[in-house]
C-alpha cells in the first residue's frame, strides 16, 4: 500500500523521451503536452484515484498555466511549483 504518489514531470519526460533535457540540441524535443506524456500521467492519476492514493506532480510542467490546466483535466489535484509561478498559474 502506498501513502502517496509524487510525479516529477522533468524526470518523467527525460525517461519517456530517453534523452538528456539539459543537452542544448535536445532541449526543444521536450513537449509537456506530448500525447505520450499526457497518457502516462492520466494512467497514473486514474490508478491513484481508484486506490484513493493522494497524487502530486512537481516540476516545470506544473509551473506553466496551459500545462497546469491540462493536469487538472487529467485528474491531478495537487501540483507543486516555484513561488514565481503561483500567480500566473492561479
Amino acid at each position: 500500500m502506498l501513502d502517496f504518489i509524487s510525479i516529477g514531470s522533468n524526470d518523467l519526460m527525460q525517461f519517456l523521451f530517453a534523452s538528456d533535457r539539459g543537452h542544448p540540441k535536445l532541449v526543444n524535443r521536450y513537449d509537456p503536452l506530448n500525447p505520450a506524456v499526457l497518457s502516462v500521467i492520466r494512467q497514473i492519476a486514474d490508478r491513484a484515484d481508484a486506490h484513493q492514493v493522494p497524487l502530486n506532480l512537481c516540476g516545470e510542467m506544473a509551473s506553466r498555466p496551459l500545462e497546469a490546466m491540462a493536469l487538472i483535466g487529467l485528474g491531478v489535484r495537487s501540483i507543486s511549483m516555484a513561488p514565481a509561478a503561483i500567480g500566473p498559474v492561479k
